[in-house]
């Protein structure tokens, strides 16, 4: 038996209430703010990613949506701060564009 499979079964057995290990493991999904507006609120199919983005040792949020756009939020003191556009060195909004 190979490791992924092993690795698979042992996550996937049930937990001693019946649930399975993987149910156990995850609390509910709950809506992330900045500056208490939602974070990816007006994104279509947010990608999100924690990346140290400012290199003050504390995990941004990154997101990036459907059509390339890419927005972060600073983690401050008091939390997660106002989504804003990722820029390049000459000031405009990082963008993929997708389509």
């Amino acid at each position: 038996m190979t490791l992924l499979p092993l690795l698979l079964a042992s996550a996937l057995a049930p937990a001693g209430d019946g649930a399975s290990s993987l149910e156990a493991r995850f609390a509910p999904p709950a809506l992330m703010t900045g500056a208490d507006k939602p974070l990816g609120g007006t994104k279509m199919y947010p990608s999100p990613a924690a990346h140290d983005v400012d290199r003050d040792g504390k995990l941004d949020l990154v997101l990036g949506d459907l059509p390339g756009r890419i927005t972060w939020s600073r983690r401050g003191t008091e939390g997660m701060e106002r989504e804003q556009p990722f820029e390049k060195t000459d000031g405009t909004q990082l963008n993929f564009s997708n389509w």
